[in-house]
């Protein structure tokens, strides 16, 4: 595998070779990225999600890791599920995404959301790992609990998608968002973890004051935290 540095996202170092790329430097906090690919295409395709997150955490005033470091492989190891296409580690802040070949092979088994594999669904899967990582250099509580994690990753994921994408979703998985916080639990999450996602955006969108509650949710006051959470935080989908 080759290894791409990317400064600013303006920066990427290809064999020794400086190649500056085009970028928005205005949403580009000084960061630095490590992105481990064995194809352009690949680290192009995060490079996008990497923009992208970092303009919804602008948006609700986030701030973001000054450092990333990506993995793009070809096999993820499941702690979870048998069928995974990234992971955040908590302990290390890696991110691990699967390359574009790897994931449409995956989603010939398992569809995200109902939907076909597209380069917008893959997108957004890399910013659901990405939003982990934002969550984590932004929770406020000592041990905000899994569920957390998911609420605000599979909100920047949703929020990250084109229209067309989001409307076809919204067909498939008809379900309002969710009433109260007791509703949002690892129950419901287990059970079907992309209807947790849509729930979890839906409600994110009836909020009047949504920085406020993005500021809830990483102080640990949004979802009371169950102690059965505990087994799921090794790794994080």
């Amino acid at each position: 595998m080759q290894h791409y540095i990317a400064p600013i996202l303006c920066l990427i170092i290809i064999l020794g070779q400086v190649l500056t790329l085009e970028a928005d430097t205005s949403t580009c906090p000084d960061i630095q990225v490590t992105i481990t690919a064995n194809d352009q295409d690949d680290v192009d395709i995060v490079c996008e999600a990497i923009q992208v997150t970092l303009q919804l955490t602008k948006r609700y005033d986030l701030e973001f890791a000054p450092r990333l470091d990506i993995d793009v492989v070809d096999r993820i190891k499941a702690l979870q599920s048998s069928n995974r296409f990234g992971e955040f580690d908590p302990v290390t802040g890696k991110i691990v995404v699967l390359s574009s070949r790897s994931c449409e092979k995956a989603a010939t088994e398992w569809f995200p959301f109902g939907q076909q594999m597209t380069r917008s669904l893959h997108r957004s899967l890399i910013v659901h790992e990405l939003a982990h990582s934002v969550a984590d250099w932004n929770f406020k509580s000592a041990e905000p609990g899994l569920l957390a994690h998911e609420y605000l990753a599979y909100v920047f994921q949703i929020a990250s998608m084109p229209s067309d994408l989001q409307n076809a979703i919204f067909q498939q998985i008809s379900v309002p968002g969710f009433q109260q916080a007791s509703e949002i639990n690892e129950i419901y999450y287990a059970l079907n973890p992309d209807y947790f996602g849509v729930k979890a955006y839906h409600h994110f969108q009836m909020a009047k004051d949504r920085k406020a509650l993005f500021r809830r949710l990483l102080a640990g006051e949004l979802i009371p935290r169950d102690s059965s959470e505990d087994f799921w935080i090794e790794g994080i989908d």
